[in-house]
């Protein structure tokens, strides 16, 4: 029995970097490169137990941590935090194995790295970009969590997860690239939307009521294909005042910021004709855009907020769960030209 000879430059663990990939087809030798260079960061799946919720399968740690970590590689709803593992879709199970690999306690003896085989493999190519790009800013947001190596056959997830080095195997030569990726652009089209539009979105909000009737909607599409949806809301007995009290992106788009660039488009179009525009979220993740933009200043914060009808079979929480929650007002520029004032371009 013949072994193949794989010869290929691996960054050392000593070095400084965050996340690396190994690319290349089936029988390239990626998995065993990998294996070569970082046996300690491959880490056994273990199964999930079918009877409880499935952010009860992650390891024990805070409970504010696990739904930051889960909201960050796109997990972001209590409905799915709430359902055991088998009801979850491909790409959701995909996450949250991601999720609970990168909750494990940090073993620094090891270097902390954490090596994932066949990323994205199994997940349609939409999702796969919207995990690698949820993952990769997790983790340079996040010192804290282990290094990433990933392995796969798929190209197309490379740019997406923008990783400081890649080893490309093809035709038998191994190519080791330092450069760091930099991730495409985002470019979005928005277009004002009737309410029905909301149907198809609902399913996917932890608000299952129907919009106000004096509701004005958004829909973002990202590459013709509808990804996000937004209502705002008139404020009773506030003149000129705007809430935005819906912001939902479909699953397979997750991860790439699109709701919440969406809502600073819809505000900054409508603080140019002169409406203030205020949002209230206790989703982690609108949290953290709001506080760390420019464009947002906080009103109201409150470390409690209201109770939410979530259960969880084992964690040590009370039949509800009580989410920080936070208000903000837009006060970015107020400017009539609808054009891009983002990272990325969004159209009207």
């Amino acid at each position: 029995m013949s072994h193949e000879r794989i010869e290929a430059e691996v960054p050392s663990l000593e070095e400084s970097w965050r996340i690396g990939a190994i690319v290349g087809p089936s029988g390239s030798g990626k998995t065993t490169l990998a294996k070569a260079a970082f046996s300690q960061g491959f880490r056994d799946i273990l199964p999930w137990r079918g009877d409880v919720a499935m952010i009860d399968g992650l390891p024990d740690r805070p409970l504010a941590e696990l739904m930051s970590l889960l909201t960050s590689v796109g997990l972001g709803s209590p409905r799915i935090w709430t359902r055991p593992f088998h009801q979850l879709s491909s790409g959701e199970q995909f996450r949250a194995h991601l999720a609970r690999a990168l909750a494990a306690p940090v073993d620094e003896a090891r270097h902390s790295v954490l090596v994932v085989d066949e990323f994205t493999s199994n997940v349609d190519r939409t999702t796969a970009r919207s995990i690698a790009a949820a993952v990769g800013a997790t983790l340079r947001r996040n010192p804290q969590l282990p290094r990433l190596v990933v392995v796969t056959c798929h190209h197309d997830i490379v740019p997406w997860l923008s990783p400081d080095w890649h080893v490309n195997l093809n035709s038998g030569s191994a190519v080791l690239e330092r450069t760091r990726v930099a991730r495409p652009l985002v470019k979005l089209e928005v277009e004002r939307a009737p309410q029905s539009m909301w149907q198809q979105f609902r399913k996917h909000h932890y608000l299952h009521g129907d919009l106000g009737r004096s509701s004005s909607c958004y829909i973002a599409k990202w590459q013709g294909e509808l990804a996000a949806f937004l209502a705002v809301v008139p404020q009773l007995g506030r003149a000129g005042q705007k809430r935005i009290s819906r912001i939902v992106t479909l699953p397979q788009f997750q991860g790439l910021g699109i709701g919440m660039r969406l809502a600073e488009h819809v505000a900054r179009e409508l603080s140019a004709r002169g409406h203030r525009v205020t949002i209230t979220a206790s989703h982690p993740g609108v949290i953290r855009r709001c506080s760390s933009s420019p464009h947002w200043k906080l009103q109201r914060y409150s470390r409690t907020g209201k109770a939410a009808p979530q259960q969880f079979c084992e964690r040590t929480i009370a039949s509800t769960i009580r989410r920080p929650s936070a208000s903000f007002q837009y006060i970015g520029v107020v400017d009539s030209q609808p054009a891009a004032r983002d990272e990325n371009e969004v159209r009207s």
